[in-house]
């Protein structure tokens, strides 16, 4: 806790809306907001980038690259 008694650590959520399809995020104190799309690329890209790569079999573990 800090000096005025809030947490100084957390964690984000991110998901879409099942109704619209929407993006949205929400920090561990339960503030709701539709995230910029810079903010959204930078945590969902690289996770995207690993699985193409791991979609393009044979792959080689050492190398980190499809064989």
């Amino acid at each position: 806790m800090d000096k005025e008694g809030r947490g100084i650590g957390g964690m984000f959520e991110y998901g879409t809306c099942k109704e619209c399809g929407c993006r949205c995020a929400q920090y561990v104190d339960g503030h709701i907001y539709v995230p910029a799309e810079e903010e959204w690329r930078s945590h969902f890209e690289p996770m995207e980038q690993r699985c193409r790569r791991v979609q393009s079999w044979p792959f080689d573990p050492d190398e980190n690259t499809v064989a």
